[in-house]
């Protein structure tokens, strides 16, 4: 969610935007969002000292192709997500999600209810016509962030051609917090009703 409220992450969050604002025309009906999972494409090698049996190899790669995103707050619909989910209680090892005995979600869960996910969409808008003016005024400065031990330079390929240089001014780097979810969901609102 921070890599969202610094407008890093937006490119999922625009699609369902765009499917959810033109799902009556594209659908015949209006459309809500059920979730927006990033699933990370890799081939993991699990790397033990002792023969795992099936079930465990299974398990322990579940955890690592677990998705990350979030999911709308309706166990029903997580449960259409992860059938293992219906009619009981855990986490799961497909969604961000884990519900108690008595059908709630646990804190850790990555859950949105109704309302923030009109916010996040109109936050999101906000930040792609923001993102979109600033371009068309012409403002395209070399300015790389640091976002906890991630930064912009990580795995950029003009690393040659800006030639940033923390020791120029006007080259430094900004330096962006990571924030708690309910700080971030309270401040886009905010954002928002501007």
């Amino acid at each position: 969610m921070s890599e969202v409220y610094y407008g890093l992450s937006l490119q999922m969050l625009t699609y369902l935007d765009v499917i959810i604002t033109h799902a009556e025309q594209w659908l015949g009906i209006s459309a809500k969002p059920a979730g927006v999972l990033y699933f990370h494409v890799h081939n993991p090698m699990l790397q033990q000292k002792n023969a795992m049996d099936p079930t465990e190899v299974e398990k322990e790669l579940r955890k690592r192709f677990k998705m990350k995103g979030l999911i709308t707050a309706d166990a029903d619909v997580a449960g259409l997500m992860d059938d293992q989910l219906v009619n009981s209680a855990g986490h799961s090892q497909l969604i961000p999600v884990a519900l108690k005995k008595d059908g709630t979600f646990y804190s850790s869960s990555s859950v949105v209810t109704d309302d923030q996910w009109d916010a996040l969409r109109k936050y999101v808008r906000k930040q792609v016509k923001q993102i979109g003016t600033d371009i068309t005024d012409g403002h395209v400065d070399i300015s790389p962030y640091r976002l906890g031990k991630k930064t912009a330079c990580m795995h950029c390929s003009y690393k040659s051609i800006c030639q940033i240089d923390p020791l120029f001014e006007g080259n430094e780097v900004q330096v962006w917090k990571q924030r708690g979810k309910e700080q971030i969901w309270s401040e886009m609102e905010q954002e928002v009703e501007q």
